[in-house]
């Protein structure tokens, strides 16, 4: 419940007297808080049976509930301004990190590839693994997207020795990606994983990694929810750094 949900609710049944308690409650919430209602009428020269009549009539039992709807509202805003400030922190790590990574290797080998393969672990790398797709369609470079576990057998007979592969994955630990890299690692084919920032197996196997920052924010206290944004951030700036890469080395769009 918020409280000034509450007190725009009943706004207009308040008497001048009670909405300016209604004010001085807005204007000094830390106080309101913190005080007992005895000293907030004697702070702010109101009558302890004004705060009570007051806080009933937006339908809370009284002060002491006042004080407990304000308390959890101020835990909540604070607990939202750290969520957002460490979402925040999260984007920033995704763009220094691949602005320090050196991607030559990638780039080359993407250049002298026959084929450029983009596997999404699931639906929602999928959309990632299109979205490279589309995002590198002004360089020429033909990129093949696939995603889900039943297509995997396909991809092993159409990957060929020439060709480079990049997995999406959010752990790198799937037992079914794994088993598709290790066969793809004995076939001497090129691999990048593009994973969470954690330890994890299908990195290991691969030839280069690319790395994204993980966070979970709470979506009630069952569920929590992974961002997919920092992703997106990833391949957008290492198809910019990939564009660099060609204006450095003058080589010509196909």
């Amino acid at each position: 419940m918020k409280l000034e949900q509450q007190i725009n609710k009943y706004y207009d049944s308040l008497t001048p007297n009670e909405q300016y308690i209604c004010e001085c409650i807005l204007n000094h919430k830390n106080d309101c808080i913190r005080l007992s209602i005895d000293e907030f009428a004697i702070k702010y020269h109101i009558s302890t049976s004004g705060l009570s009549r007051f806080s009933q009539k937006i339908q809370l039992s009284g002060y002491s509930e006042l004080r407990a709807v304000l308390r959890l509202n101020e835990s909540n805003q604070v607990k939202n301004n750290k969520s957002i400030d460490q979402l925040m922190d999260c984007y920033n790590k995704v763009i220094e990190d691949i602005d320090q990574k050196d991607c030559t290797k990638i780039f080359e080998k993407m250049n002298s590839a026959n084929r450029i393969i983009v596997f999404g672990e699931d639906f929602f790398q999928g959309r990632v693994a299109k979205e490279m797709k589309r995002i590198f369609l002004p360089t020429g470079k033909i990129i093949y997207d696939a995603y889900g576990h039943d297509i995997i057998q396909t991809l092993k007979k159409f990957i060929q020795e020439d060709d480079i592969i990049f997995y999406i994955s959010l752990n790198g630990q799937s037992p079914t990606i794994i088993e598709l890299a290790q066969e793809m690692r004995m076939r001497g084919i090129y691999m990048v994983s593009i994973t969470k920032m954690q330890s994890n197996m299908l990195a290991r196997l691969c030839d280069d990694n690319l790395y994204t920052q993980s966070m979970q924010i709470p979506v009630n206290e069952h569920l929590k929810y992974d961002i997919t944004t920092p992703y997106f951030i990833l391949i957008e700036l290492f198809y910019i750094k990939y564009k660099m890469y060609v204006n450095i080395a003058h080589i010509p769009n196909n």
